[in-house]
C-alpha cells in the first residue's frame, strides 16, 4: 500500500549505527519531522541530561552527534514541536513527540485521563499521534485516538527503568493511520 503522507515523530537519528543515513533519508523523501527530545539533544549534547537522556545512552548520543555535518544539524534544527495534519473538513492529526507540549513527557496505555488532560489541555483533534516511548499503542481519549506507533529503528520493549538502557525489539513498528468516508 503507497502513503498519502509520512511524518517522522522524533528521535531521528539516535541510538543507532547511521545517524547521517537515516537524516539523508529523511530529506529525500521530504519527511516531516517533530522535534523529539534526541534530536533536541543532538543539538546540544552538553546538555543531553537537560533533555532527560538516561546516563548510560549519553556516549552513544555524542557519537551520533559527531557522526553529523552541518547540513544534518540544519535539518535537526528545523524540527517543529508540533505539527497538524487535516484529515477531513472538521478532523485533523496532531503530531508531538512526548505531548503537544513537552517532547519528554510520558504516554502510556495506561496514564490516568486526568494526565492526559494535562498533555492535551484543550486542543481537539481526530488522532492524537506521539513517539517518545519508543512503545507502541492505541488508546481511545474522549471522541479521539491517541497512538503511538512505536519506533522503526529503536523500539523498546518495555518502559526501561529511570536512568535504565531499553530492551530493544528486533523489529521496525510503526503505525498506518488510514481515514474511511
Amino acid at each position: 500500500r503507497g502513503a498519502d503522507r509520512i511524518i517522522c515523530l522524533g528521535d531521528l537519528a539516535t541510538l543507532g549505527p547511521q545517524p547521517r543515513e537515516v537524516i539523508a533519508r529523511l530529506r529525500e523523501l521530504d519527511c516531516p519531522g517533530i522535534m523529539g527530545n534526541h534530536d533536541a539533544a543532538l543539538l546540544q549534547p552538553e546538555a543531553a541530561e537537560h533533555f532527560h537522556i538516561a546516563p548510560p545512552l549519553i556516549p552513544t548520543l555524542n557519537w551520533c552527534a559527531e557522526q553529523l555535518d552541518e547540513t544534518d544539524l540544519a535539518f535537526l534544527s528545523k524540527l517543529v514541536p508540533t505539527g497538524e495534519i487535516p484529515l477531513a473538513p472538521r478532523a485533523s492529526l496532531k503530531c508531538y513527540h512526548g505531548s503537544p507540549f513537552s517532547n519528554t513527557d510520558n504516554i502510556f496505555p495506561q496514564t490516568p485521563e486526568e494526565e492526559l488532560r494535562r498533555c492535551f489541555g484543550n486542543l481537539h483533534a481526530a488522532v492524537f499521534a506521539g513517539g517518545h516511548t519508543h512503545i507502541a499503542m492505541v488508546r481511545p481519549y474522549h471522541d479521539a485516538l491517541v497512538v503511538n506507533p512505536g519506533s522503526v529503528g529503536c523500539p523498546f520493549a518495555a518502559i526501561p527503568p529511570p536512568g535504565g538502557v531499553p530492551a530493544l525489539l528486533p523489529w521496525a513498528e510503526y503505525a498506518e493511520v488510514m481515514l474511511q468516508d
